[in-house]
């Protein structure tokens, strides 16, 4: 894993994603409204609801996101890549967890070849992050203005109860070089059943 700085006055996703969100503190995020998320709701909560709407009707964060890929993320790959479109939204809520199940990645139909950038847009520690079973399980801690470039689709990965006193709110999108896009062997994404091609789940 590489863990990477950049200026959060510059991408101020804190702001951007309290008012997309409509919360004020996004470390206060309670689960009081919903049981213990599975793979078939962790994405259907009011506040992916909410973010998926609103990116829609508004490009600010569509800007923000491909200022950021090519200003941040395209120096620490430092090859031709395309990326995903829609990042992925997660909201671990306290006493919740943010993605139903363990898993790589490559599970649900992904490349092995593709890999992960994690943005917190919160700290994320202890059991409010995610955790990645390796030759041992540990979180995978990083402070707001840091992204990790990870390894998720063949990396075992998943969260446990939030039983801290901060909810983590984060982003994290796939990017794959582009010598390995492959026509040929099309899939669609399991949450939203995007086709993996250019245009619906890929940006360049």
């Amino acid at each position: 894993m590489l863990q990477v700085k950049y200026d959060i006055q510059k991408y101020d996703f804190k702001t951007l994603f309290e008012g997309i969100l409509e919360v004020d503190d996004l470390t206060k995020i309670y689960t009081e409204d919903y049981e213990l998320l599975t793979v078939d709701t962790d994405w259907k909560t009011i506040y992916h609801e909410r973010f998926h709407t609103k990116i829609e009707e508004d490009d600010t964060f569509y800007k923000l996101h491909k200022e950021f890929i090519k200003e941040i993320v395209s120096p620490v790959l430092g090859f031709d890549f395309i990326y995903q479109r829609i990042p992925n939204f997660r909201v671990h809520m306290i006493g919740n967890v943010a993605v139903g199940d363990w898993h790589k990645d490559a599970d649900y139909n992904h490349s092995v070849d593709e890999m992960n950038i994690f943005l917190p847009i919160t700290n994320a520690f202890g059991n409010n992050t995610f955790w990645v079973r390796e030759d041992k399980e540990f979180p995978v801690e990083c402070e707001y203005g840091n992204i990790i470039k990870w390894n998720s689709s063949v990396t075992m990965h998943g969260n446990k109860i939030n039983d801290t006193d901060s909810s983590r709110v984060s982003i994290d999108f796939r990017f794959l070089p582009k010598d390995k896009y492959n026509l040929e062997s099309v899939n669609h994404s399991y949450s939203h059943n995007k086709k993996f091609i250019i245009g619906e789940y890929w940006d360049v």
